[in-house]
């Protein structure tokens, strides 16, 4: 609270309240194009011309970012760092503490965001990368041979989990060239889908394998 105002938020609203007046003002965030953070409603405006991404504190709004005109979506936030996705498919990280907010904007397929060590995991369906925003450096994996259906990065971050139409495989994050091992984990008649428990030991996986349809557990260590 600053100068006599209380501000209570949750996902879908911020309240304001004035202390010395006894008043309170209630701000609506709108589905998935606003989000309270902190004691701050973060926001996106369609213009004639341009998408603004706004930051609005009681009665006070500014704008933080100004974005191609596109339907924006706000899919995670994790500390300065907002994470979008437009209609085209393209993502962007936006840094609210930089001069230069928008840090990344690329289109993508699939992605996976490691939040404790800010890492963005993105494919384009064929080459996987990782974008750190901290650096703003990015890091090439590896190019596939089949096309990427679904990746995701192990709960600590050592490795990369790959799904195509009928194979899953794990792939070493932190080592380099001949040292970056690439592991077959199961091969399937059709892969539609996998999750990873939050240890990181257990994958489940929704799929067809010797022509049977169903959900299986695959024990990763």
């Amino acid at each position: 609270s600053a100068d006599h105002a209380l501000y209570i938020g949750d996902t879908s609203s911020l309240e304001q309240l004035d202390l010395q007046t006894s008043t309170s003002l209630i701000i609506s965030t709108n589905g998935d194009s606003s989000i309270v953070l902190d004691a701050n409603l973060i926001s996106l405006t369609n213009t004639e011309t341009q998408t603004e991404l706004r930051q609005t504190l009681g009665e006070q709004t500014k704008v933080i970012a100004l974005l191609p005109k596109s339907k924006y979506s706000i899919l995670q936030q994790d500390g300065p760092y907002l994470i979008l996705q437009n209609a085209q498919n393209e993502l962007l990280i936006i840094d609210f503490n930089s001069n230069e907010p928008i840090l990344f904007k690329q289109s993508v397929k699939f992605f996976d965001y490691l939040a404790n060590s800010h890492l963005l995991l993105w494919s384009d369906g064929n080459e996987i990368n990782i974008y750190n925003p901290i650096n703003h450096q990015t890091e090439f994996i590896t190019r596939q041979g089949s096309i990427i259906t679904q990746l995701k990065f192990s709960p600590d971050g050592n490795n990369i989990f790959i799904a195509s139409e009928n194979k899953l495989l794990v792939i070493d994050h932190y080592k380099n060239g001949a040292e970056r091992y690439t592991a077959t984990l199961l091969e399937t008649d059709q892969l539609q889908n996998f999750w990873l428990t939050v240890d990181g030991k257990t994958a489940y996986i929704d799929g067809t394998i010797n022509e049977k349809v169903g959900l299986y557990l695959l024990l990763l260590r």
